[in-house]
């Protein structure tokens, strides 16, 4: 998909994931990871999209106590490795 609508593309939403199997192998388990941490291949799909002004970086820590602490973590890591990819 990127590489047909990556040259015209120039918002891009990114949330990075990972994806294992179920422990009775009856489906998956899809958890948020930081940008870069999980199975996107971010260097490859923002290489595809040379005209991107806008990235917008959603998060999806687990649910509990730490997710706010850990969400703000997240962002301030994650926006400057995604910044250093579109440098």
């Amino acid at each position: 998909m990127t590489k047909t609508l990556g040259p015209v593309t120039v918002k891009v939403h990114v949330k990075d994931i990972q994806a294992q199997r179920a422990n009775d192998m009856l489906g998956f388990v899809i958890s948020g990871t930081p940008a870069g941490a999980g199975q996107i291949d971010f260097s490859r799909v923002l290489g595809q999209c040379p005209r991107a002004q806008s990235i917008t970086l959603e998060l999806w820590p687990s649910a509990g106590p730490s997710a706010p602490q850990l969400e703000l973590e997240w962002a301030a890591t994650r926006m400057q490795y995604l910044k250093s990819l579109t440098a």
